[in-house]
């Protein structure tokens, strides 16, 4: 799904990559794995989340409250499982993926008309 702006496209894509690469984690897996797996994947979740809303501001999106609302839920996700990674499982991560790209292929078609 396009959204109309080639780098939020080319972040979508990575996301879903990403969730799929998450998706593919046993769960048997070093701890060590895991934890590379979740410090990319938070890093990178709040770097899009923080450039998403920036380019919505530069284009004053009126939606832009409520989406950051739906944002600091990933925010909060992620942050609290990197929080406790040493007890972080790839199920964990994985769940918080799927309700990021649900997000993706729903909530974010909201805003391209504004892009």
């Amino acid at each position: 799904m396009s959204v109309g702006n080639s780098d939020l496209d080319h972040q979508h894509r990575r996301l879903i990559d990403t969730a799929n690469m998450v998706r593919g984690l046993s769960g048997d897996e070093d701890a060590e794995i895991i934890q590379a797996a979740l410090d990319e994947v938070v890093e990178y979740i709040l770097h899009h989340l923080d450039f998403e809303e920036d380019l919505l501001a530069k284009n004053s999106y009126k939606g832009l409250i409520e989406h950051k609302k739906k944002h600091e839920f990933f925010r909060e996700c992620v942050q609290t499982i990197y929080a406790n990674k040493s007890i972080a499982t790839s199920k964990m991560l994985s769940d918080t993926m799927d309700r990021l790209i649900d997000h993706i292929m729903n909530d974010d078609k909201e805003y391209i008309c504004c892009l």
